[in-house]
Parts: C-alpha cells; structure tokens; sequence
C-alpha cells in the first residue's frame, strides 16, 4: 500500500464537459495543465522561462494549484473530506496562485510571465504576491462568476497585481516567453497528472519495551536514500531506535537505510524480539522510530507541520516500523525547493513488488540469527 504520498490530486487527466455541474473539477492542491487555445500548445516552464512551444502534457507542464485566501482542501474535485463536507471547488472569480515543478509561483515582472517567486521559505511555504496572484474569469463566452470550473472548460487569467492578462507570446519565434497582455487570452484548463507517492510500503507499530534495540545489515551507520547513499556503506549495524531518528530543525522524512538485508528489533538487551528479513535477493529500504511518521510531515490536505520544530517532537510510547517496496529521493539541490531528480522519483505507472519476512525470536535463538535469516531469505 502506498504508506506515505503526496496528497496533490486534480481527477483523472482528459475529463472534460462545460462549466456547471457536472465534470472533474479543482480544488486545492490539484494539478492542472493550461493550453493555448491560440497557439494550440501547452503553457510550460524550463527554469524561470514560461512559454508555450509544444502540445504535450508532461512534468514541464504540469501546475499546482492553490487558492490565494489559503482555503480550500486537497483532493479530487467533487470528493468529500473526512467529516462529510465537500471541499472547496475552484470558481470563476475565485484568486489562486499557481506553482510550476520547480516550486516557484508563477508570476509577472516586467511585462513578462515568469515562474520566480520561491514557494517554499526556510520555515514554511511562503504566500504568493500580488503580481502572482490570479483572477481565474470566463473567457470565450463559456461560464458566470460563481460557476464551478472544470476539465476542459476555458479561462482567462488575470494578475491581480496591475490587472493584465497571461497572454500570448511576446514574440513570433514559438519559442517566445509569454507576456502580461491587457486583451485576454483563452486557456483550455485540464486535470494534470496525480502526483506519484514518496513511498510504497508497509508500516506497523511495535510494543516498544520490546523494539528499543536495532541491528541491520545493510547501508549504513547513518540515514541513506535513494539520492543520498554515497557515504554509506554495507556493514551490520547496532543501535538503539532513539538514535535512528536525526531531529532536523524542521521535522522531516529521516533514518531510512537503504539496501537492508535483514533487521532485528528487540529489546535492549538483545535477547528477543522481531526479525524482519528481505526475500528474493532484493535488499529493501527500512527505517524504525519511537515517533508516528505524520509527526515528520505536513497535516493531510494542508501544508501546516505536525510538528514545527524538532526540539518539539514527542516520543511515543510505540516502536514504527517501516518496510518499504520503493522509496523516493529526498531531493535538497535547493533547500526545500525541489523535487528530486526525475531519477529519483517513484511513478504511477511503475509496478512496485516486495517481499519480506517476519519472524519473532526467542533469548534461545538470537544466537542463531545468521541461521534464521539463510532460512528466511
């Protein structure tokens, strides 16, 4: 099962039908495409650049969208949050802001459109300005202020800074940044891609008297993913679980240890407890805390922290467990900023297959643990 993802989600990409009732809609968090009707090309960004060159919908194209009041929740358009109330649907009239893959809103400085303003700040996203701000109004005659906007309806965006338009190209090459334009442009909105997981995985929480001790074989002594491994290196690993977890100042994913062949959690003393070990040759990613893993993420729907500080982190009174199939990078080429190289995400369509067993183990056979493994593996 997928133990950790990313919440952003729009629908399945292609829904179209005209503003109204019915149709894939947007809400907070949802990733959308936008393409030029006039130049029959998709609005994308490379760098700071924002242009419209080709039909396609991949990573370049791909948006994120947030209302600029900070309302809204994540999640497919149309779905209900956990109490039963339907989350916010993006309006005509309604001001958002949009974000690129680089994590940069996009904006206008100039007369030009631009994707620069940073997104994420050192302790928390920060908000959008004026000049990337966004009025989403009907446009080609289609829609009313107030109507729902859906897949495949048509808009036009006004920068709430100054009250031009994300307009056409500044140029006649294809290749041309796209300019602020007092006349509007038509846009075809659609639902973008789901966003992939971070992880896919099992997770289980362990009595702790019983899982305060860890030995492992595999990449180590310290944290290792799949973009942060080099300094590692395959040995047995002892340890204590309070010291797997590294308290960054801003709590975050941590202590995952790549390629492990087996790991056994037990009590202090080392003389029972669980064995987990990886099957079919394949050495998995596995990591183990005394803290619930939503402690070291944003709240569901939102991009508030569990936790703000490291130092605030509270133990709990359980061992986690984390056995993972596949797991992303941690990303870091700039701070917060980015997501990791393409390399180093998972996919949607990328088949993810694990196997691993469990077994405990008695003060009688932890002697024996090199025999259970060959047994087990």
């Amino acid at each position: 099962r997928a133990a950790e993802g990313a919440e952003a989600a729009a629908g399945a990409g292609g829904a179209g039908g005209a503003a109204g009732a019915g149709g894939v809609g947007f809400c907070a968090e949802g990733a959308l495409c936008l393409r030029s009707l006039a130049h029959g090309a998709h609005l994308e960004v490379e760098g700071e650049a924002v242009r419209a060159r080709w039909d396609d919908e991949g990573a370049w194209q791909q948006l994120v969208l947030r209302f600029a009041d900070g309302g809204g929740e994540a999640g497919v358009g149309g779905e209900e949050d956990g109490g039963g109330s339907a989350r916010r649907q993006l309006c005509y009239g309604d001001v958002v802001s949009l974000t690129a893959h680089t994590n940069h809103y996009l904006g206008v400085r100039g007369g030009e459109v631009v994707a620069s303003g940073r997104r994420q700040g050192e302790f928390g996203p920060l908000a959008p300005s004026a000049a990337e701000s966004w009025s989403v109004e009907p446009a080609d005659g289609r829609g009313q202020p107030g109507e729902r906007v859906v897949s495949g309806g048509r808009v036009a965006l006004r920068c709430v800074d100054g009250g031009g338009f994300l307009g056409g190209r500044r140029g006649e090459a294809a290749d041309s940044p796209l300019a602020c334009a007092e006349s509007a442009a038509v846009w075809e909105i659609r639902a973008g891609e789901r966003a992939a997981p971070l992880r896919v995985g099992f997770v289980a929480a362990l009595t702790r008297a019983a899982a305060s001790r860890v030995r492992w074989h595999g990449l180590g002594p310290h944290e290792s993913y799949p973009d942060r491994m080099a300094g590692a290196r395959v040995g047995v690993w002892d340890g204590s679980v309070a010291a797997q977890t590294h308290r960054y100042c801003r709590p975050q994913e941590n202590g995952n240890k790549m390629g492990t062949r087996w790991m056994a959690l037990s009590d202090a003393a080392g003389s029972a407890g669980l064995l987990v070990v990886s099957r079919r040759g394949a050495p998995l990613p596995m990591q183990c805390h005394h803290f619930a893993l939503d402690d070291f993420d944003v709240r569901p729907g939102s991009a508030v922290p569990e936790v703000r500080h490291g130092g605030s982190l509270q133990e709990a009174p359980w061992t986690t467990l984390c056995i993972d199939g596949a797991h992303a990078g941690v990303g870091g080429i700039d701070s917060w900023g980015s997501q990791p190289l393409p390399q180093h995400r998972l996919s949607l369509e990328q088949p993810v297959e694990w196997a691993f067993a469990l077994r405990p183990f008695s003060p009688e056979e932890e002697v024996a643990l090199p025999d259970l493994v060959r047994a087990l593996a």
